[in-house]
C-alpha cells in the first residue's frame, strides 16, 4: 500500500510582497512567486490551514466549524506583507539553530575553562595589597599578569606548573581598580 500522501500549504505573493492567494497541493510548486508554508499535512489538515490563513489575511471569510488540532493551533503564520519576501524566505533563519562549533572546539573550550579555574584558585586566601579586595574574580597578578595567563594557557593540563607557581609567588596581587590606577601611573600607598 505504501506511505500515505502528504499535502503542503503554499501562498502566492504579488510585486509588493503581499500574500494574495493560499492553496494546498500534493505536487511540488516551483513558481518563484509561490512559497511553501507547511508540509507533511493530511488532506483535512491542509484544507483547515488554508481556511485559517485566508481568514487571518482577509482573503476570504470562511466559517470554521471543526475543532483545530494542536498541530495547527500554535503555528507562527507569515506576515501578510513583507518586502524581503521578494528576495528571501520569511523563515529562513528560524528553522534550526545549529551550533557551528565542532566537538574538538568544545573540548578545547572545556580545557581552557579548567586552566582558568586553576589560575583563579591561586587567588584563594589572597587580597589586593592596596585596598584589600578579596573577591577572586576581581584579582590580578601585577606586573606580569598577562604573561602568567599566557603561560598558563600554553601549558597542557597534565604539565607541571612549578615554574609558573614560582613566577606567581614573585608578583603582587591587585584588584582590577588598583591595577588600572597603576597602569596610568598613579602611586598607590
Amino acid at each position: 500500500m505504501g506511505r500515505p500522501r502528504t499535502w503542503t500549504v503554499y501562498y502566492t505573493f504579488n510585486d509588493e510582497g503581499k500574500i494574495y492567494h493560499i492553496f494546498y497541493s500534493k505536487d511540488r510548486n516551483h513558481d518563484k512567486r509561490v512559497r511553501k508554508y507547511k508540509s507533511g499535512l493530511s488532506n483535512s489538515e491542509a484544507l483547515l490551514l488554508v481556511k485559517i490563513m485566508k481568514n487571518k489575511y482577509g482573503i476570504d471569510s470562511i466559517d470554521i466549524n471543526e475543532s483545530i488540532p494542536d498541530k495547527l493551533k500554535y503555528l507562527k503564520l507569515p506576515p501578510i506583507k513583507h518586502k524581503s519576501r521578494l528576495t528571501t524566505s520569511w523563515n529562513k533563519d528560524l528553522r534550526t539553530e545549529r551550533s557551528n562549533s565542532t566537538s574538538s572546539t568544545k573540548a578545547n573550550n572545556r580545557i581552557k575553562t579548567k586552566k582558568e579555574i586553576w589560575l583563579n584558585n591561586t587567588f584563594t586566601n589572597k587580597s589586593c595589597v592596596f585596598c584589600h579586595e578579596s573577591e577572586i574574580v576581581c584579582l590580578r597578578y601585577y606586573p606580569k599578569g598577562g604573561a602568567i595567563i599566557r603561560i598558563n594557557n600554553n601549558l597542557g593540563i597534565t604539565h607541571g606548573r612549578c615554574n609558573l607557581i614560582k613566577l606567581i609567588e614573585n608578583q603582587d596581587v591587585v584588584c582590577l581598580n588598583c591595577e588600572s590606577k597603576l597602569n596610568i601611573g598613579l602611586e598607590l600607598i
